[in-house]
């Protein structure tokens, strides 16, 4: 190998090293970039839980007032804030299926509030992810707080048969305010595992990056003296 790089022209040598150069500058690039990739998608969905959680109290709210006004309008903005979470919840039912059904998740991020130009990057996030401890933890919370809402929904269309029972109608208030308790144990449970995977990657992107620095400049140093000098 030595030899037969001792008779290549010094052209073609600086030619190799520099294509070889290129080589791991783009990987090292690329690497990069796909790891900010993963923050803006945790960002995304971090973001995405502050609009969910949102929607989720004003909904609990607008049920309060129904349930002590009785004014129709305020079960039916109750429904209205509702439709956020539903979107959400028709993108993890849509990231379940074997196969995914992409162009449903997109459809149910986008009820969500996910900005459009980041809804693909969260799909492809979930789906590298979805087996890292800290995803786990906030997807498993995600869908706890699905199935407290599908409860919510149930106890509302009882209130809204019950609107005139005052003491029916405040036994199942107290059921609302419960499954707020438990909605609020589990949104901060997924902002906070988000929180600390992004922490988690921030960390494995410095040491990578740190690594893949020493490791280009080194592989250009021993390539420049062994093929160039020698």
């Amino acid at each position: 190998m030595i030899a037969y790089w001792q008779n290549q022209s010094i052209s073609r040598k600086l030619f190799s090293v520099v294509s070889l150069m290129v080589l791991l500058v783009t990987f090292e690039l690329f690497t990069m970039f796909y790891a900010l990739d993963g923050l803006i998608s945790m960002r995304s969905l971090i973001v995405g839980e502050g609009t969910w959680s949102k929607a989720q109290k004003d909904a609990i709210n607008s049920l309060y007032k129904y349930a002590y006004l009785q004014k129709r309008v305020y079960f039916d903005n109750f429904k209205t804030h509702l439709a956020i979470i539903e979107g959400d919840h028709q993108a993890r039912m849509a990231l379940s299926k074997m196969p995914i059904d992409r162009e449903a998740a997109r459809r149910g991020f986008a009820m969500g509030l996910i900005p459009a130009d980041e809804i693909d990057g969260v799909i492809d996030f979930l789906l590298q992810f979805h087996s890292n401890k800290f995803v786990t933890s906030a997807t498993t919370a995600w869908g706890k707080a699905d199935d407290l809402i599908i409860n919510l929904r149930d106890v509302a269309q009882k209130i809204d048969l019950s609107i005139h029972n005052s003491r029916e109608v405040e036994q199942l208030i107290a059921k609302v305010t419960q499954i707020n308790t438990e909605l609020t144990i589990q949104e901060k449970l997924f902002s906070s595992s988000l929180i600390e995977g992004s922490r988690w990657m921030e960390r494995m992107i410095r040491y990578f990056i740190t690594f893949i620095v020493i490791f280009v400049e080194s592989i250009g140093l021993i390539m420049f003296f062994r093929l160039v000098v020698i």
